[in-house]
């Protein structure tokens, strides 16, 4: 399932309303995000024969079908139960390689939360009251399948090179004539720049601060020694 952001628009069916105080509550609040563009999989299923573990398997390795024709790194970590929240029966994270920071971080969350969402929610399946027969609540599913800011951090970092960033192969046909094989860098990377006043400010004061801790510290073992003599 795949949500069409025109589906908010007033042209396009929206309520016009709900846009409206959207829109107002934005302005009031500077901190809020103008945009989150990101694909998301939900998924309705029927709660036996193990339909919704399989649907739950299905989702992640479409997430993971994905990341591997962009060729990014990555690996699967099996959320412990206790970091789960309230709804989660059970999460797995896709965590992709990000070269700059030397560790891996967040791309893809699938979780299946069993009934609880439909319970809350109300969201049931089965015959009608007339037939008398027992209405269920379905299981629902939700994973990440491409959060648009962190992917392309992800290739950023991954295809870097000293004249510029690499084209990952899937990516050729979308990309302008001209940028299909190599995105030229156009400006010296930062590290080879001279830092700023600002910077240099920032930077005496964190050595400053890190020596008059380990000042501090080294009193204090020397106090512990003398009261132990």
């Amino acid at each position: 399932m795949v949500l069409d952001l025109d589906l908010f628009r007033t042209d396009k069916g929206g309520d016009p309303d709900r846009i409206r105080e959207t829109q107002k509550n934005r302005f009031k609040d500077p901190g809020l995000v103008d945009r989150l563009v990101k694909i998301e999989q939900f998924v309705y299923a029927s709660p036996h024969d193990n339909k919704s573990w399989e649907m739950f398997e299905e989702m992640i390795s479409t997430a993971e079908e994905f990341y591997q024709t962009l060729g990014i790194p990555y690996h699967i970590v099996n959320i412990v139960s206790g970091s789960l929240n309230h709804a989660a029966s059970k999460k797995l994270d896709l965590e992709a390689w990000f070269p700059g920071s030397g560790a891996f971080r967040e791309l893809v969350s699938c979780s299946n939360c069993t009934d609880y969402q439909a319970r809350r929610l109300r969201i049931r399946y089965g015959q009608t009251k007339k037939m008398m027969d027992k209405v269920e609540f379905v299981h629902m599913l939700n994973a990440t399948m491409c959060a648009t800011t962190r992917t392309i951090c992800a290739i950023l970092e991954n295809y870097q090179t000293e004249k510029g960033i690499v084209v990952p192969e899937k990516l050729k046909e979308f990309m302008p004539p001209g940028l299909q094989e190599l995105i030229p860098f156009v400006k010296p990377a930062p590290i080879d720049q001279e830092p700023s006043k600002k910077q240099k400010k920032q930077q005496e004061g964190s050595k400053n601060k890190g020596a008059e801790s380990h000042v501090t510290l080294e009193s204090r073992l020397q106090g512990m020694a003398l009261a132990d003599s």
